[in-house]
């Protein structure tokens, strides 16, 4: 009875103590020591940790239940997905999205259900509703309150969309056959929201689409191997790139398009492997150029401005793979991108 009391009070002390620790991790975790960029442009990150926006950039913790937003000077904590963008946080939750304007105090309700996605540039706030599959954009104008909509061609889903020079890009498929589908690249005036470019192609593979410049480019996916092209609006076609393999998150500028490669091994927990070809990669859209930029390659996700690519990587708090429902917190790392 006395030894069963003792490996009771063991395990309790032991499972006490790991409370401590991550209590511990999770609150000196998240301070990094970063610049900010600083330009109006609106930039997402490869897997929805990062945005950045006017100056501000928004990171969220490992779970994606609280937002870091670090500005020049300063850094605010919210628990909702929030973005600053000019006087105004822009956030959601599951019970809709809102535009909080500081300089009025006044709090709008722009959708009355949970978003899936929402970006801002051009003052416009554009967003989807979270449901499958999402056939409508909705345009929201921060100037005059007044809403839109853009919706995808019959039988379309929408995969992606941006905005950027007053120009709405968006991208959407459909299955033309057991393992085909097929693709469709629009772009629209944004002031009448009539559409002025078309592009069709077909991808077997998962695809991911970016914005680099005023350009749409992609890259088409499976088990880490990836294809690059651009999107020809004059040709009516797609025009392959480059190739690589092991890559793990891809997001671009108006000049790059950035990834990061990592090989590694799966047993008890994840091994990252020799392999030369490891670490971060920067491809030149104008001259054609692929240049290894860092040596580094465990990070989660990307995100890329004008001056510089945030590398995020979540910290677990035993060894990666082996337990990633517990962590420490995020790290956050830059690089000069020219």
């Amino acid at each position: 009875m006395i030894a069963r009391k003792n490996k009771r009070f063991i395990v309790f002390s032991l499972i006490t103590c790991l409370i401590i620790i991550m209590s511990i991790f999770l609150f000196i975790g998240n301070k990094q020591d970063i610049t900010i960029d600083n330009n109006s442009k609106f930039s997402s990150s490869s897997n929805a940790f990062m945005t950045y926006s006017d100056g501000n950039l928004s990171v969220m913790n490992p779970q994606k239940s609280k937002t870091d937003i670090y500005s020049q000077n300063s850094k605010e904590n919210y628990s909702d997905y929030s973005v600053k963008y000019k006087n105004n946080l822009i956030y959601s939750d599951k019970d809709g999205l809102y535009i909080d304007n500081k300089n009025t105090n006044d709090i709008i309700k722009v959708s009355d259900t949970e978003v899936s996605e929402f970006i801002v540039n051009d003052d416009v706030l554009l967003f989807t509703k979270s449901k499958n599959p999402i056939t409508t954009l909705f345009l929201y104008h921060l100037d005059s309150g007044i809403t839109e909509t853009v919706n995808t061609d019959d039988g379309y889903s929408y995969q992606w969309f941006d905005l950027k020079d007053n120009i709405l890009y968006t991208a959407s498929s459909i299955f033309s056959g057991i393992v085909t589908e097929k693709h469709r690249v629009k772009t629209y005036d944004l002031k009448t929201l009539k559409s002025t470019q078309t592009v069709d192609f077909y991808a077997e593979d998962m695809v991911d689409f970016f914005l680099c410049g005023n350009s749409v480019y992609y890259n088409e996916h499976e088990l880490g191997y990836r294809e690059f092209y651009k999107v020809d609006f004059t040709n009516k076609s797609t025009t392959k790139l480059f190739e690589d393999y092991f890559v793990i998150n891809a997001v671009s500028n108006d000049d790059y398009i950035f990834y990061n490669n990592r090989y590694y091994t799966v047993a008890l927990y994840e091994t990252t492997k020799d392999y030369e070809d490891n670490g971060i990669w920067r491809y030149d859209v104008k001259s054609g150029e692929l240049k290894k930029i860092s040596s580094e390659c465990v990070y989660d996700d990307l995100l890329a401005t004008d001056n510089y690519l945030y590398c995020y990587r979540i910290d677990y708090l035993l060894p990666r793979g082996m337990a990633n429902y517990l962590y420490k917190g995020y790290t956050l790392k830059q690089i000069p991108v020219k």
